[in-house]
């Protein structure tokens, strides 16, 4: 069996449609650091609101989420599947 002009569907004719399943990743990686950006300046600017006693009493140890550095690293997934996307 002579393997010389062996396409494969990775390095062959279907190549051209991994691009477009990289941009979609990619889309929806920024849509979460969108989300996750929305949540960080949200949670910023009502730090200050003040509520009944019983409930800062509970709430006192929990703390919220690092949304900041989710939607840091999703915009740096989406600049991986991005330039995964437009190698050549």
């Amino acid at each position: 069996m002579n393997m010389d002009n062996a396409t494969t569907a990775v390095a062959g004719e279907y190549l051209w449609a991994m691009r477009y399943a990289l941009l979609l990743i990619a889309a929806y990686c920024l849509l979460k650091a969108g989300t996750n950006a929305y949540l960080a300046v949200f949670l910023w600017r009502n730090r200050n609101i003040r509520m009944s006693a019983e409930i800062e009493e509970v709430m006192k140890d929990v703390k919220p989420p690092r949304y900041s550095l989710m939607a840091v690293c999703w915009l740096v997934c989406a600049g991986l599947f991005l330039s995964g996307a437009f190698a050549t």
